[in-house]
């Protein structure tokens, strides 16, 4: 019997869940720092790609093309049709040591907000 086979007395619903159940990840969210979303249209699925701190890419997650990402569109210009548009967006958090120690580097190297007259 093949690993992926099921017995001839599973439902159809329970062998779906087991396969939905194969297609889980467990991704640590702490160390994901961007997020790549590619999309080309209403009617192609969109690509969500997690970047950990290493730079390594975690295997893409592909959303169908039934509206389940909302369509991100850009301000200033319009798009044709199959253009691949891509975003990247950078995980900030907000807390913790971390936030607090580079939150107070910038507020070193801002300007002071007294004008000078």
């Amino acid at each position: 019997m093949h690993a992926s086979s099921q017995p001839s007395s599973a439902t159809v619903k329970e062998s779906e869940q087991q396969w939905l159940w194969k297609q889980a990840l467990s991704i640590d969210m702490e160390d994901i720092i961007y997020i790549h979303l590619h999309q080309r249209d209403d009617t192609s699925p969109s690509t969500l790609t997690l970047v950990n701190c290493d730079g390594v890419q975690c295997p893409p997650l592909q959303m169908s093309a039934e509206k389940t990402l909302p369509r991100l569109r850009k301000r200033t210009c319009a798009v044709g049709n199959g253009v691949m548009l891509d975003y990247v967006f950078r995980i900030v958090r907000i807390g913790g040591a971390e936030f607090s120690s580079d939150y107070a580097r910038q507020e070193d190297r801002s300007p002071s907000p007294t004008s000078q007259r």
